[in-house]
């Protein structure tokens, strides 16, 4: 009796089970989400900790050795998975590599359990930026190329050497080959990039990680893009990037965009955003991005005003929704030399000062950067499509002269150009595939779309774009609504969290503060 009595009340168990099952099911959508477990966003930083030598107003000092064991993990506790080691951080083949800084550098992060380190090696560094690399008067390696795969023999052979050096050091992963070149050095950096390339895959090293991070839109100089006549300057920039990924062949290319500039916006953030996804798409490689950390000049002064949360919201949000997922900030700690004068008088904002202590901008980032993470396994299978910007019918409701002169060129196109009199014009022609309509209530938004082929899902980013520093004028708030058509149900990702929420009519609405994005896909 007693055992009938069990299985009675088994069999009740799990028809309520079975029940509640069936009625989750009918409450929510019929699919869910794919869990892409396991997968993350690259995070690492310029000015890895330092020697602790300074240099102020041309007079040498120290403060004390950050090289450390102890040193690295507080890196990695930040949230930053990759480390680069440059500067006085870097190899400079001045002695056995042993007895190397970059050796001590490499054991001691891999101590703290860094495992994933690029390292930048002098003499690499030396032969990129030399123009007469391969061929031509002047050459340092002769042209000679028996495997026919466009490298120099003789370089190859060098450049295997150097890697030989350190390659079988334990968290070694990868080289860091410079940094803002101008057009000039585009065949140098190939044949190095290239060398590089087939030498690592010669020793066992399919996927090393290559690190070069290109000039931004707003670089000095007459011909740091083009040195032939151009018409636009859009055309100019475009050759610049796609010069890079011609002779180089990179499976990714870095750039740096500072979006906040003095007191306003820079200019063209946008509109750059997308030539870097059209020049990767070109050529099969994917886009990676430099991040500020500080506020950047206006005209020849310096800003030190230092980022807030919304504000690495803001630039975060902004390249995760064009797909991006590798990332490195600048900068961890400040540089080695600055005046105690003048317009660079004062620390830019970093992870540390000077002296080891952590400033707002390492807790920002540590909780921007974990909340991205949650969002990596997510979205990490999503490739970008496309981009729009939206503007409020009629912004001009306050009557405010500061709201009314609100700029939405900053966002739509970059500044005129003085070589080519011409901008970088931001593409707002693109069809999204699951979206009617988009409305907000203020400003300017930006909305972009993914897709995952594999489970044929569209993926929605929706961000406030108000410049977060409006805050004074009490106009960053913003109301979206999406017309999702006839979907019922969307998935909500909001700081890396999922929800399932129910559409009524097919409309979905949020309020964003500035910077603050949610990333939706449209589910039956």
């Amino acid at each position: 009796m007693k055992k009938i009595l069990i299985k009675i009340i088994t069999l009740m168990l799990c028809a309520v089970l079975c029940l509640s099952t069936l009625i989750g099911c009918a409450g929510g959508p019929k699919v869910k989400l794919p869990d892409y477990t396991g997968e993350e966003f690259k995070f690492f930083a310029y000015t890895s900790p330092t020697s602790g030598e300074w240099v102020k107003d041309g007079e040498i000092y120290y403060t004390e050795d950050y090289q450390t064991v102890e040193r690295y993990k507080e890196y990695k506790e930040s949230g930053l998975n990759i480390l680069m080691l440059t500067g006085d951080s870097g190899f400079t083949n001045e002695g056995p590599w042993k007895e190397s800084t970059a050796y001590k550098c490499m054991t001691n992060a891999y101590a703290a359990g860094i495992d994933k380190i690029i390292l930048d090696d002098i003499r690499l560094t030396t032969l990129v930026y030399s123009q007469s690399l391969v061929g031509g008067e002047g050459a340092i390696y002769s042209p000679e190329d028996a495997d026919g795969d466009g490298v120099s023999d003789a370089l190859y052979r060098d450049v295997k050497s150097y890697l030989e050096t350190y390659y079988k050091q334990p968290g070694f992963y990868g080289i860091r080959l410079g940094d803002e070149p101008d057009c000039k050095y585009q065949e140098s950096f190939g044949h190095v990039y290239r060398a590089v390339t087939a030498a690592s895959k010669k020793l066992g090293m399919e996927d090393i990680y290559i690190f070069l991070n290109l000039f931004p839109h707003f670089a000095p100089g007459e011909n740091t893009f083009s040195e032939e006549p151009t018409s636009t300057f859009e055309q100019a920039y475009m050759s610049y990037l796609e010069g890079f990924l011609e002779t180089t062949r990179a499976p990714r290319l870095c750039v740096d965009i500072y979006f906040f500039k003095g007191y306003g916006m820079t200019r063209g953030n946008y509109a750059c955003l997308q030539l870097f996804e059209r020049a990767c798409k070109n050529y099969g490689a994917r886009t990676t991005f430099a991040l500020q950390s500080y506020e950047g000049w206006s005209g020849n002064t310096v800003n030190y005003d230092l980022m807030d949360r919304a504000m690495m919201n803001f630039e975060m949000n902004s390249c995760i929704g064009m797909g991006m997922t590798e990332f490195a900030y600048y900068t961890y700690m400040p540089g080695k030399s600055y005046s105690t004068t003048g317009t660079k008088a004062l620390e830019r904002g970093s992870f540390l000062t000077r002296n080891g202590e952590k400033t707002n901008i390492y807790y920002y980032a540590q909780e921007t950067m974990a909340i991205a993470q949650k969002l990596a396994p997510i979205i990490t299978n999503y490739k970008f499509q496309g981009s729009k910007l939206y503007t409020c019918d009629d912004p001009w409701t306050q009557d405010n002269p500061i709201v009314a002169n609100f700029d939405y060129t900053n966002y739509f196109r970059s500044s005129v150009d003085e070589k080519t009199n011409t901008a970088i014009e931001f593409d707002n022609s693109y069809k999204f595939k699951k979206i009617n309509k988009v409305n907000i209530d203020n400003d300017i938004a930006f909305v972009t779309e993914l897709y995952d082929q594999t489970n044929d899902l569209y993926m929605y980013m929706a961000q406030n774009v108000i410049d977060p520093r409006s805050g004074a004028l009490g106009r960053t708030d913003m109301n979206v609504s999406i017309d999702f058509g006839d979907y019922e149900w969307v998935a909500q990702i909001e700081d890396g969290d999922v929800t399932y929420v129910k559409l009524e009519d097919g409309i979905y609405n949020k309020a964003l503060s500035a910077g603050y994005a949610v990333y939706l896909v449209p589910l039956v």
